[in-house]
């Protein structure tokens, strides 16, 4: 298990991820408990901080882990009503300007976006609520 500080704040649950491997396995197994607290709390808006991680994964190994979160979701889709919208925040060594993983759960239609400032996550996170 990771971990992860999590926090309800103002309508949304703000986890902040300390330095750990950025590969499929512990992405996987870190959403899937962000997840999890999802749906036990109810709130649907959730902002993932990455900041404290510098390292660089291959964009290869960036689509392999969002088609591995695409299934996650689909199978916990079946679970829950609405799906939680998720922004993440990291840095600019591993927020690619490709963003393949936002681009395939997008594709995909589940609400998720990546970002390097944590201004602009929040704004996107809160824009539907309006």
């Amino acid at each position: 298990m990771i971990l992860v500080q999590i926090e309800e704040k103002e309508g949304y649950l703000h986890c902040v991820v300390p330095r750990f491997d950025l590969m499929g396995n512990s992405v996987i197994r870190l959403l899937q408990e962000v997840l999890n607290i999802s749906r036990d709390s109810g709130i649907k808006l959730i902002l993932v901080d990455f900041t404290a991680n510098n390292e660089s994964v291959s964009l290869i190994e960036k689509a392999k882990t969002g088609l591995r979160m695409v299934a996650l979701l689909r199978d916990y889709q079946k679970s829950v009503v609405t799906l939680p919208r998720i922004a993440v925040v990291g840095n600019t060594s591993n927020v690619t300007p490709s963003r393949p993983a936002q681009k395939l759960l997008q594709a995909a239609g589940f609400p998720f976006a990546t970002f390097t400032d944590e201004v602009a996550a929040k704004a996107w996170l809160f824009k539907e609520e309006q």
